[in-house]
């Protein structure tokens, strides 16, 4: 997962739409397979150029609640 949001990280400033939205894609599987480790990351992207890449995977991906 580490590996992956790192990959991704550098992508995600991309300005090019098609890049953007490949990142968004994969940043939203690997919050699903693991958001523990994922969700915080991309929630630090919500604060920089990584924006909308990040919003759009977080759009997507529900963590569960602890009782």
């Amino acid at each position: 997962i580490a590996e992956g949001l790192e990959i991704l990280s550098a992508l995600a400033t991309d300005k090019r739409r098609p890049v953007w939205m490949a990142v968004s894609s994969a940043a939203k599987n690997l919050a699903k397979r693991d958001p523990e480790r994922a969700v915080p990351e991309l929630r630090r992207w919500l604060l920089d150029e990584r924006k909308l890449p990040a919003s759009l995977a977080l759009r997507h991906v529900t963590i569960k609640e602890q009782a």
